[in-house]
């Protein structure tokens, strides 16, 4: 486990409480590979740094933006590093922990909000301004890219990239990232209202937040239109169900 806390960021195992190790610095978002291994960290002195874990707090890898590291990602296997700069530096990057260069960038005139890389590495997917953006990992050009209205605040892909969750202001859409299609997509609030979102690797379920408090919970069913445009359940939905059975339940008891 790794986490920023202050001007610090920590490395942790699960069995104690005292970090493995500590770096100083300004940071800004900090992502763990899978097998806890390898930890990316952007800074505010414009750099996304890499360390390895076994190795502690010596940076592995150095990779320079031209603005500070505003979104990022990292495959499973800690290979792959996707990210994109803030204001001034708006390209998303894909790097290769192996060398300090990047592996392409794509350049774009609108605020790059989120970023996910599918964790076997091979898929990018980028919010910026209102419009989403799906890479293969070995080119710089878009596969396709999808305009709605909002920001594209959240994206995420399943495990093998086939499938991509995204909110665009208070709607979360939901596409067959593999060819290019767009599933459904479901309101969840007003404008700008969804808070994160994220989906499982086989790419059967995900769940949004919106900033009222409410989490919702779909069931990603291949249907056809009219089925998909219904999601499987909202956790809202549940309690009130709830509710309501334990209310008619006590009912039942008072008239015993």
């Amino acid at each position: 486990m790794a986490a920023i806390v202050g001007s610090e960021f920590h490395v942790f195992a699960f069995s104690s409480e005292t970090p493995l190790w500590s770096e100083s610095g300004l940071f800004t978002m900090i992502k763990i590979s899978a097998d806890g291994r390898y930890i990316a960290v952007g800074s505010y002195d414009n750099n996304v740094y890499v360390y390895d874990r076994l190795t502690g707090p010596t940076p592995i890898q150095t990779y320079a933006l031209g603005d500070t590291p505003f979104v990022l990602d990292m495959s499973a296997d800690g290979q792959y590093i996707a990210v994109a700069g803030s204001s001034g530096d708006r390209n998303v990057y894909l790097f290769n922990r192996s060398s300090p260069t990047p592996l392409w960038n794509h350049s774009t005139s609108s605020y790059i909000y989120s970023i996910a890389i599918s964790p076997d590495g091979q898929h990018v997917a980028a919010g910026m301004g209102s419009a989403l953006y799906y890479f293969q990992s070995d080119n710089s050009t878009p596969q396709w890219n999808y305009v709605g209205l909002g920001s594209a605040w959240n994206v995420e892909l399943s495990d093998d990239g086939g499938i991509l969750a995204a909110t665009l202001g208070p709607v979360l859409y939901l596409f067959n990232a593999s060819a290019s299609s767009l599933l459904w997509s479901y309101a969840v609030g007003d404008l700008d209202a969804t808070d994160t979102v994220t989906v499982t690797g086989d790419g059967m379920y995900v769940a949004v937040g919106n900033k009222d408090g409410i989490v919702y919970l779909f069931h990603l069913i291949e249907t056809g239109p009219e089925d998909a445009e219904i999601p499987g359940f909202g956790l809202l939905w549940i309690t009130l169900v709830l509710l309501l059975a334990l209310i008619a339940y006590k009912r039942g008891r008072m008239r015993v």
